[in-house]
């Protein structure tokens, strides 16, 4: 017990080193937010809020308003992680280097069940081997030395969303994103399923 204690407390002190200074530009109650809720997604292996909120430790006896708290911070108006988003990419392309694969991968996120979210669009649950409500993923990762996989971009979207207008530019969108911070660092590769897309 002690053991995991000491590799718990241990990976939360080098997590904190490593966003610190990441988060430097937010406000205080983000920063608390990002430190807590990262650090729990990480130890707990979930990022459902409900199953990562038992990992943070705080003044907080009450496991309801702690769920509602971190809940408040996704859903508020001034939430906006661009800002800490580009920092952390600046971060990570420390690691990267010219002949690193920098691999982009569509995806989608079944919600089965939901009814009343917004834009809700029909995406294919692997599953159930059936078109379902959910929403569409665009994500970026680094395949850098040792398997060792460092992520870049995880983009949800909708085409039912008049903001993101259609597919192929909102993976324009982020390809050009995520290569301003590479500054051109990187070999991008796509699997055959982009060989409809164009530019």
């Amino acid at each position: 017990m002690l053991r995991k204690d000491f590799i718990i407390c241990k990976t939360r002190n080098l997590l904190d080193e490593f966003m610190t200074p990441i988060i430097t530009d937010a406000d205080k109650p983000r920063q608390k937010f990002l430190r807590q809720a990262v650090a729990a997604i990480l130890l707990s292996g979930s990022l459902i809020v409900t199953e990562f909120a038992g990992w943070i430790h705080d003044d907080c006896t009450d496991i309801f308003h702690r769920l509602k708290r971190l809940l408040n911070h996704l859903v508020s108006p001034s939430g906006n992680l661009a800002a800490i988003v580009y920092a952390y990419r600046q971060t990570a392309s420390r690691y990267i280097q010219p002949d690193t694969p920098i691999i982009i991968d569509l995806t989608d996120m079944a919600k089965p069940r939901a009814r009343r979210m917004k834009y809700l669009a029909l995406v294919r649950d692997a599953r159930e081997k059936k078109l379902v409500p959910g929403y569409w993923c665009v994500e970026v990762y680094a395949h850098l030395n040792k398997k060792r996989i460092l992520p870049l971009s995880l983009d949800v979207f909708s085409i039912e969303d008049p903001a993101v207008g259609s597919q192929n530019l909102q993976i324009h969108r982020t390809v050009k994103a995520v290569n301003k911070v590479l500054d051109g660092k990187g070999i991008w590769i796509a699997d055959r399923g982009f060989h409809g897309l164009t530019y």
